[in-house]
């Protein structure tokens, strides 16, 4: 197992622990009383760095990146003067003919 895949693995495990805890505060919280706002100094800790090992491991199983080669010497260009004659303009709407 690579290290992206660890700390991508790692990552999402924090995640997941990080909502479970956050769950159960809120639910004894909501018991006890209700004038509480936000979450504890260690949920909110174990959320960023359950962040940045998640971001750490998704850019590291994206690989190498490979330059855009144009090649616009195979393309075929058409002449300028290239004007289809199917184009007709008898679709218009004339004002005030209805």
């Amino acid at each position: 197992m690579g290290t992206t895949t660890f700390y991508l693995v790692s990552g999402f495990a924090m995640l997941l622990s990080a909502g479970v805890m956050a769950y159960e505060y809120r639910s004894s919280a909501d018991k006890a009383f209700s004038g509480l706002s936000g979450l504890p100094f260690n949920v909110a800790v174990l959320l960023l760095a359950a962040l940045g090992l998640t971001l750490l491991g998704s850019v590291g199983v994206g690989g190498n990146l490979v330059p855009i080669k144009a090649q616009a010497g195979d393309r075929i260009h058409e002449p300028l003067t290239y004007r289809p004659g199917f184009m007709t303009f008898n679709h218009r709407i004339v004002p005030g003919a209805s």
